[in-house]
């Protein structure tokens, strides 16, 4: 693979401070000789952001270009539209790389014979009030699985993440884009994955010292909320890649999957109920890294798994029944836990 020039894609959206930190750190990046640079920032359904914004005040390799709100999908393809790199790295505007993210990610990309799928290493940001849930969320795959990936190791589609990931731009071109249906966000990056690797890209290759600091602080009910969004969306991914779909939770029928997350939700209610009750009192005390820390965060790691799976459930059947439109659907009922319940609340 050769590479002149890298294009780093930035979608955002009303967050022109912490955009304003990413384009900072992506401007002091470091490069191979013979190699530049260039940063496309798509504001997503933000026009007065975009005219607002001063990025050539950071780097006259910035350009910004602004979208009628269609998602994250829709930005990205529309600054890929405008790259003129052989190699895309994607970034969130939320995300700060550090020195030689960079060019570790060229560096990789390089040492492949045609490039492929890179991910890089993306570590939470640490609070000074840090709480049991930010230490988890930290140190457990509640969200992302830094913990379990050894490095130059690939992995599966499922970890292409475009808050820090590497492609070449010709292999995105031919596999068509991130897919626009999938909106607002959530599964837009993996599903690329999915066919970038159907059509036989290599990777996802895992680069640890490409690392990126994520200022995204998630609380408790944020999280929950995540899981509830990643479950109506798994609606839309259903209906855009059903082979995707299939690949990542195992049914290649979405009513019989809906079908099944009611079944389990019913069965489930009580334990989920007294696991959130008991979960929920542990995550907002500060945190302290005691020697039964360790023990405490595994405990507090699976006994958590009831909770956030009920809650991707309940929000995945919803969206079925919604969309079917009718009462009598294969699937059911909604599933509606007692909130006033002494056990659920």
């Amino acid at each position: 693979m050769i590479v002149r020039t890298v294009s780093v894609i930035v979608p955002t959206c009303g967050r022109s401070e912490k955009l304003d930190t990413c384009l900072r750190s992506v401007a002091r990046q470091a490069l191979p000789s013979g190699v530049r640079m260039e940063a496309i920032v798509a504001f997503d359904g933000d026009e007065a952001g975009a005219a607002s914004f001063d990025a050539a005040a950071i780097d006259s390799r910035i350009t910004t270009l602004s979208i009628p709100a269609g998602g994250a999908a829709a930005a990205r393809n529309a600054a890929i539209a405008r790259a003129r790199g052989e190699l895309l790295v994607f970034l969130n505007d939320d995300c700060y790389p550090a020195d030689g993210w960079l060019s570790r990610h060229v560096e990789m990309q390089l040492s492949m014979p045609d490039g492929g799928m890179c991910v890089g290493r993306t570590d939470w940001a640490q609070w000074p009030d840090e709480t049991v849930f930010d230490a988890l969320v930290r140190e457990t795959p509640m969200v992302f699985f830094e913990a379990q990936m050894i490095d130059g190791q690939d992995y599966g589609f499922r970890h292409f993440w475009t808050c820090n990931t590497s492609v070449p731009i010709d292999a995105v071109q031919a596999a068509g884009g991130f897919d626009e249906r999938l909106r607002p966000v959530f599964y837009e990056d993996v599903e690329l994955g999915y066919r970038l690797s159907a059509s036989g890209v290599a990777g996802v290759r895992y680069v640890r010292d490409a690392l990126c600091v994520h200022d995204h602080r998630l609380s408790w009910d944020d999280y929950l909320r995540r899981e509830a969004a990643l479950g109506r969306m798994a609606v839309l991914l259903y209906e855009a890649n059903p082979e995707c779909f299939e690949a990542i939770f195992g049914y290649d029928s979405l009513m019989k999957f809906a079908g099944d997350c009611e079944a389990w939700l019913r069965l489930n209610e009580r334990d989920a109920a007294r696991a959130e009750t008991v979960v929920s009192r542990q995550m907002s005390h500060f945190f302290e890294a005691t020697e039964d820390w360790p023990t405490t965060r595994d405990l507090l790691y699976f006994a958590h798994l009831p909770v956030k799976r009920a809650a991707f459930r309940r929000a995945l059947v919803a969206a079925v029944v919604e969309q079917s439109g009718r009462k009598d659907s294969q699937v059911g009922c909604v599933y509606r836990p007692d909130r006033s319940s002494a056990a659920a609340r």
